[in-house]
């Protein structure tokens, strides 16, 4: 979530830059890819028609590469599960799946332990690890 988000911004800052561009299509593609494969059919559509807006765009500026991912056959999926409705659904299901987005990455912020939180347990780690193995700090008796 925070690489798509983090892409976005980029891409956003720097319309022109391909790198970018074929970034954020390949996460787009593959998280659209899981979302289908989840039985989210609806965040799939949502992630696969941004896909297909973004290879129109690398198409434009004849930036496509062969290794690229195929968004095709996973967006017909998608609209094929949600019936003919698919592509009306997609204006009302784009805000959605971006607040869900948001909400995961201020949840996974939250839960991410800090620096100060993890140096004393790796310390202590490392110290018994140097200890079973007979190494010793320099320095040390």
């Amino acid at each position: 979530m925070e690489s798509l988000d983090l892409r976005r911004v980029l891409l956003e800052h720097d319309r022109k830059n391909e790198v970018w561009l074929r970034d954020l299509y390949v996460i787009v593609t593959r998280y659209g890819e899981l979302q289908l494969q989840s039985g989210a059919a609806d965040a799939a559509l949502v992630y696969l028609s941004e896909a297909q807006q973004l290879h129109k765009a690398l198409a434009e500026r004849k930036a496509l590469l062969n290794w690229l991912p195929d968004f095709a056959p996973n967006l017909e999926k998608a609209r094929a599960l949600l019936g003919e409705e698919a592509e009306r659904l997609l204006s009302a299901l784009e805000p959605a799946v971006r607040q869900k987005e948001n909400i995961s990455v201020r949840q996974f912020l939250v839960k991410r332990p800090t620096s100060a939180q993890c140096w004393p347990k790796l310390t202590t780690e490392l110290a018994a690890l140097a200890v079973a193995r007979g190494l010793t700090l320099a320095g040390s008796p």
